[in-house]
């Protein structure tokens, strides 16, 4: 469990300090991210979860960042869609003004839930609404420090 906080911690910091990488807008366990809506249907076994942002390709950095943490946990396969799709609800709940850290950070927030959860054994938690004080307190907690401007890009 130290390692995968550990890792939590640490990418946080990154992001935090804006060490922010990009990749190719995410597909996969039935997220989408994309920087505009979608013109097509993804198709798969069960309706795809779309986030729509700006930040599309730091967004889907962050998520392979958190997919490479999380794959250590022996039961990943079992909870991986949960655990995208409440990272892409978390995303979709800050808006896009608010500013790419905390829209990466609150992302993150919810892949500290889902994996201490699963963790320790218990039952997933119900969505959990994220607000920019919600995640400032969080992060605080952990002794993260966020930019002075948290709307920094």
């Amino acid at each position: 469990m130290n390692t995968i906080i550990h890792d939590l911690d640490q990418l946080a910091t990154r992001v935090s300090l804006q060490q922010i990488g990009e990749d190719d807008p995410w597909g996969g366990a039935d997220v989408y991210i994309l920087p505009s809506p979608p013109t097509r249907d993804h198709g798969g076994w069960s309706d795809p979860y779309y986030v729509v942002t700006p930040f599309a390709r730091e967004l889907s950095w962050l998520f392979c960042e958190a997919r490479d943490i999380a794959m250590i946990h022996e039961d990943y396969g079992m909870f991986k869609e949960l655990f995208f799709g409440r990272m892409a609800e978390a995303a979709n709940e800050i808006a896009n003004s608010e500013g790419l850290v905390l829209k990466l950070l609150g992302a993150l927030r919810e892949a500290y839930f889902i994996l201490t959860t699963a963790l320790t054994g218990e039952p997933f938690p119900d969505d959990v609404t994220v607000t920019t004080d919600d995640i400032k307190a969080f992060y605080a907690g952990r002794g993260i420090a966020l930019p002075a401007s948290p709307t920094a890009s």
